[in-house]
């Protein structure tokens, strides 16, 4: 089971979540940035008709390319995590086995000069 640190509180985990939608989001449509959407009716006040319906248009796309960037950049730090995961269990398998032979190894010694040590 994994557990929280106080620094993965839920509230933690919304300014992270944040920073993150603002940093793909950055790319795709600025318009749409936490700090942003606050003053969106202010920037387009008088906004005609057509142009609401097209900048609508292109929020909805952006949502969409944001979809994908978000699923690409989970997809690759998936994989990268899995990778760390495994070279960390690697890792330990190898100090075990270093342990199990130093161990062998003492045994043997003994084994072969039983007088030498008490």
């Amino acid at each position: 089971m994994i557990q929280k640190s106080a620094a993965q509180d839920a509230a933690g985990s919304r300014l992270d979540a944040a920073w993150l939608y603002d940093a793909i989001m950055s790319k795709i449509e600025p318009d749409l940035m936490t700090e942003a959407l606050r003053g969106l009716s202010e920037k387009y006040v008088g906004e005609e008709e057509g142009a609401r319906t097209a900048r609508l248009q292109r929020y909805e796309e952006a949502f969409a390319a944001f979809d994908a960037a978000l699923a690409a950049f989970d997809a690759h730090l998936f994989e990268e995590a899995r990778e760390v995961k495994q070279q960390r269990r690697s890792k330990a398998a190898q100090r075990e086995r270093t342990e199990q032979t130093k161990d062998v190894e003492a045994v043997e010694r003994l084994l072969q000069h039983p007088t030498e040590h008490p």
